[in-house]
């Protein structure tokens, strides 16, 4: 993960129970071809319990889907998530059987899913881990250039979300550092990874700096929006001249859509080869 550092989540812990009904997203496309966000289901070995949890993962997925397109439409726009889907156009979940010790560090999980083929260049993988490790954890490029070839662009990417904190609110945070919030530059950057001007989703007091907190979106249910008065990290209108308008915007990453189900999932940048 050569250019990516580590974004310990800050999003509130949410408990883990099975019984909330599955959830279509968007079907992009084939709901295959070209970047996609593919969420996975890591287990230890004999601790499988996908068959339990499959349609909760679904639910929480389409919930982290609904918290990028609503915040969207803040600023006028639309966005979805293009998720690797089923049939069904629900988020397909893959199991995937690790080292039980190997999911006690965020490295080590990822470089078995890394050995495994969980390695594209064309996916994030949004990841329900059945440890109890961390609440959340990303990987974020770091990259605030504006275009196509922002590091966040790209993949592999990995958002991992811990059982206790399973719920689209903490996926959202954990997915928002894989397409790249929030930059260092950024307006109300917390220089973490996160920002300072709540109530905001990606917002939280983080290493190194432990920064103090602002509000300057008393709504508290702003806390399942993304981007504070959409200045720091998530604008689909961004004034020119403003930041957003020249440096990276989470809103034109390409494994996002503007346009639902017309987006045929081919045109976005290249990948990079390994």
């Amino acid at each position: 993960m050569d250019g990516l550092r580590n974004a310990p989540g800050g999003s509130g812990a949410v408990g883990d129970g099975a019984s909330t009904p599955g959830a279509t997203v968007p079907c992009t496309g084939d709901g295959k071809s070209g970047n996609r966000v593919q969420v996975l289901y890591v287990h230890a070995p004999g601790q499988n319990r996908l068959a339990q949890y499959r349609s909760s993962f679904q639910r929480w997925a389409a919930d982290t889907d609904s918290i990028y397109n609503d915040s969207a439409k803040e600023t006028g726009g639309t966005r979805h998530i293009r998720f690797l889907t089923d049939s069904a156009c629900a988020a397909k979940v893959t199991a995937v059987e690790l080292p039980a010790s190997d999911m006690q560090s965020f490295d080590g999980m990822n470089r078995d899913l890394g050995a495994k083929g969980f390695d594209r260049h064309d996916r994030k993988y949004l990841i329900f881990s059945d440890a109890k490790k961390y609440c959340g954890i990303g990987t974020l490029a770091g990259d605030d250039r504006p275009g196509a070839g922002n590091l966040s662009n790209f993949g592999p990417s990995y958002a991992r979300v811990d059982a206790g904190c399973w719920s689209g609110q903490t996926a959202a945070h954990e997915l928002g550092h894989n397409l790249g919030a929030v930059n260092d530059s950024a307006p109300h950057s917390s220089r973490g990874g996160h920002c300072v001007d709540e109530w905001d989703i990606m917002c939280y007091s983080d290493t190194p700096y432990h920064p103090r907190m602002q509000v300057l979106c008393p709504d508290r249910a702003k806390d399942y929006r993304l981007d504070c008065n959409h200045d720091d990290y998530y604008n689909t209108a961004p004034k020119p001249g403003s930041y957003l308008a020249t440096h990276w915007n989470v809103a034109d990453n390409s494994f996002l859509t503007k346009s639902g189900k017309t987006d045929s999932g081919t045109n976005g940048p290249t990948a990079p080869k390994p």
